[in-house]
């Protein structure tokens, strides 16, 4: 699998449901952290219809990097 790095396009392997999104939701990547413990990144999800984009916090292991 690619590193997941900032301006990656990622899917979600899990749901999140406390912000609505669910499993195979496709984002961008638009910050990382590393910590050490655990590198974590900050997905942007856009929405289809009128909806405001929703960002949230995920550990490396909650995504994979698309094509």
């Amino acid at each position: 699998m690619p590193p997941v790095h900032v301006d990656a396009r990622v899917r979600l392997k899990e749901d999140v449901p406390e912000r609505g999104l669910s499993r195979g939701d496709e984002g961008v990547v638009v910050g990382v952290w590393l910590s050490p413990r655990e590198f974590s990144c900050e997905v942007e999800f856009r929405r289809s219809n009128d909806a405001p984009a929703v960002r949230t916090l995920l550990r490396a292991e909650q995504v994979e990097v698309v094509g």
